[in-house]
């Protein structure tokens, strides 16, 4: 009876541990198609360009602005949670951004840019292609 629960329980440990890294995995993957340089093609063609990196953070450079904005961001599934570190409005800003992929180099991320960089006026749906230099 006892070598009979011993398998049972290892099998049951092994199911939840093969649970957590699909999960983590599946993350992952979205990070890693984030990672790089991305041009904004809407609402504004060419008006900024948002850099994913490695270290869960983000960079947005407007063209009219010489200011490098940067942004934290932590990945829930098909969701980035975002955290602007500059005042929005008095504190730091952070929402919740959705991401679709229309193809391997074009995505929207939707709720991502303020509309307004100096007060917190709200949110705007931006539509990226990869940046090829």
């Amino acid at each position: 009876m006892k070598p009979l629960f011993l398998i049972t329980s290892i099998l049951i440990y092994a199911f939840f541990l093969s649970c957590d890294n699909n999960e983590v995995s599946s993350e992952q993957k979205l990070i890693d198609s984030l990672i790089g340089k991305w041009e904004e093609i809407s609402p504004c063609m060419s008006c900024s360009m948002v850099t994913f990196k490695d270290d869960n953070t983000i960079e947005l450079k407007f063209n009219f602005d010489s200011e490098i904005y940067n942004i934290s961001y932590s990945v829930d599934g098909e969701f980035l949670t975002l955290i602007r570190h500059w005042d929005v409005g008095g504190n730091k800003e952070s929402n919740r951004v959705k991401v679709l992929f229309d193809s391997k180099d074009t995505l929207q991320l939707l709720q991502f840019k303020a509309t307004d960089v100096t007060s917190a006026t709200g949110f705007e749906d931006i539509q990226l292609k990869r940046y090829k230099s």
